[in-house]
């Protein structure tokens, strides 16, 4: 996570030296605010009140993104949005994946990798982080989004498939540009979790040895 940060950062100084006018808003940082030195808005549920410009917005509902809207359409689009170890975390991604384009030109999303997801790193009871929803991943060059499910624990408890220790494949990430047609993604099992338990729990035995032992 710091070494994509460090890239972000000297990314968007690069930016701003070519370009004094070029703005970027950083959606969902609040956490620690590392993106301050870079970014001109910043977008939370909670924003940091050290940040030079901040707006309060729940990013999961058409009144969050309305706020955003008005905001943009005030002060016009953002050249460049950070989402980073965001969209796990928040129990409607899509509707942001659906809406940054609409506010900036380009920009990058992160997240930890599916492997790390499923890593012990917090609890040997339990895979991944505890405050996670959603497991991300690539399939065909597109973001793959997964939920986490429980039977996912019950799988890696009860298999054989070897769990990644802590420090496998870190981080993903993933650049956009709104003339390539912004952000293309692809839902497990297409949304759709049925229409039996064991075509469920073959796909994600599936989606599981796909990952964790490439």
């Amino acid at each position: 996570m710091e070494e994509s940060r460090g890239m972000i950062l000297s990314f968007c100084r690069v930016k701003k030296e070519e370009n004094p006018i070029y703005k970027i808003v950083d959606v969902g940082g609040a956490a620690n605010g590392w993106s301050s030195e870079v970014s001109d808005l910043l977008i939370d549920y909670n924003p940091s009140t050290e940040h030079k410009n901040v707006l309060a917005a729940d990013i999961c509902t058409v009144e969050g993104w309305n706020a955003i809207y008005a905001y943009v359409q005030e002060n016009g689009l953002f050249d460049f949005a950070i989402c980073t170890h965001t969209l796990e975390d928040v129990y409607n991604p899509f509707f942001a994946l659906q809406n940054l384009p609409k506010i900036a030109k380009s920009g990058i999303i992160t997240m930890p990798s599916a492997k790390k997801e499923f890593s012990i790193c917090e609890s040997p009871e339990w895979a991944g982080y505890i405050h996670h929803r959603w497991v991300f991943d690539q399939l065909d060059g597109e973001m793959f989004i997964v939920p986490k499910l429980p039977v996912f624990d019950a799988i890696l408890k009860m298999s054989n498939i070897k769990v990644p220790n802590f420090h496998v494949n870190d981080e993903i990430q993933y650049m956009w540009a709104t003339e390539q047609g912004g952000i293309s993604y692809k839902v497990f099992m297409d949304g759709y979790h049925g229409p039996t338990s064991k075509r469920v729990f073959d796909s994600c035995v599936k989606f599981l040895r796909e990952i964790l032992e490439k």
